[in-house]
C-alpha cells in the first residue's frame, strides 16, 4: 500500500523525520526479508503511536525501538509456542514479523510468510491461543479495522483512530 492510502485511512502522517536506511537494513537483516512498503510507511508515519486506543505500533526511534520490539515479541511468541502450541500448523515462529501489540488483551499483530503473496497479516490471540489470518496486507487490515470497522474478536471500537504514545520522543 502506498503512503497515500495509509493517509486516507489514518489521516496525515504524524511523523516527519526520515528514518535512516541503515535502520531499515538492520530490521530487514534481522527479519531475513524486506519489509512490505505499506508496513514501512506505517512505522515511519504513525509509529510510536496507538491505533483505536490499544494497538501499539512501534517506530525505529521510539521509546521501544522497532527492532527491540520485534525481537522481544518474537522471543515471547516462540516461548508461548513451545508451551502452548498456539501457532497454526506450518507456521514457523522464528519467521514471523511482529509489528503491533494490542494492550487490551495482549494480542499480537504479525506478518507471516506466504508462498502466494509474500506475506499475510495475522493476529495471534493471547487469551485463546490461536492465530488467525485476517488480511493479505497491512493496508487491507487497516482498511478493515478503521473503515469497515471489522475488528479482530475481542477488540473494542469507538476510540481515536490514532494517538501518540504518552511521552513519545519521536517528532
Amino acid at each position: 500500500m502506498s503512503a497515500a492510502r495509509l493517509e486516507r485511512i489514518l489521516g496525515p502522517e504524524r511523523r516527519v523525520l526520515p528514518i535512516r536506511e541503515a535502520q531499515w537494513r538492520e530490521v530487514e537483516e534481522w527479519s531475513e526479508a524486506p519489509l512490505p512498503e505499506d508496513l514501512r510507511s506505517l512505522f515511519a508515519g504513525y509509529g510510536d503511536g496507538v491505533i483505536l486506543g490499544h494497538l501499539f505500533v512501534p517506530h525505529p526511534n521510539g521509546g521501544v525501538p522497532l527492532l527491540t520490539f520485534m525481537q522481544d515479541e518474537r522471543e515471547t511468541l516462540c516461548i508461548e509456542q513451545e508451551s502452548l502450541g498456539s501457532l497454526r500448523a506450518g507456521i514457523d515462529p522464528t519467521r514471523v514479523i511482529p509489528w503491533g501489540h494490542h494492550d487490551w488483551n495482549g494480542d499480537r499483530c504479525l506478518l507471516i510468510p506466504d508462498d502466494a503473496s509474500g506475506w499475510v497479516v495475522a493476529v495471534s490471540y493471547r487469551q485463546c491461543p490461536e492465530v488467525e489470518v485476517v488480511a493479505s496486507s497491512i493496508s487491507e487490515f487497516l482498511h478493515q479495522l478503521l473503515v469497515e470497522e471489522k475488528r479482530p474478536r475481542g477488540w473494542p471500537g469507538g476510540l481515536p483512530v490514532w494517538e501518540e504514545v504518552e511521552g513519545s520522543t519521536v517528532v
